[in-house]
């Protein structure tokens, strides 16, 4: 059975059948999910809580854009607990980069199963 994640259903509702904009859709996420996710671990690993919450501000704006709103919760939390002594700010992150991996891969996957190969 292949099911497909609430979060492709969604992108597929806002495209509304139009391969042009669901196409698009796929792509964006992908290409700028993939680079937040680089920015997002560079960040952690150098301490710089200034630009760790830009990089989590850039990535809620890209769930919501597409309605993903289910990961939104955890994005804050890092935003909110950046650069405070806080022991967990790595395991958040590495929760939400393990969420954003899965989604990049089954977008991916869809994106080349209808329309080819994805230039990242």
């Amino acid at each position: 059975m292949n099911t497909k994640s609430e979060e492709l259903l969604e992108i597929e509702k806002i495209a509304q059948g139009n391969d042009a904009v669901r196409k698009r859709l796929l792509e964006l996420f992908v290409q700028q999910v993939t680079r937040q996710v680089s920015q997002m671990n560079y960040c952690v690993q150098n301490k710089d809580w200034v630009s760790l919450r830009k990089v989590m501000h850039a990535l809620k704006s890209t769930f919501l854009y597409i309605r993903i709103e289910s990961h939104i919760e955890l994005i804050e939390q890092i935003m909110n607990t950046a650069g405070e002594i806080n022991y967990t700010i790595e395991q958040m992150v590495h929760k939400l980069e393990m969420t954003c991996l899965r989604l990049i891969g089954e977008f991916t996957l869809e994106y080349e199963k209808e329309f080819g190969k994805l230039a990242v």
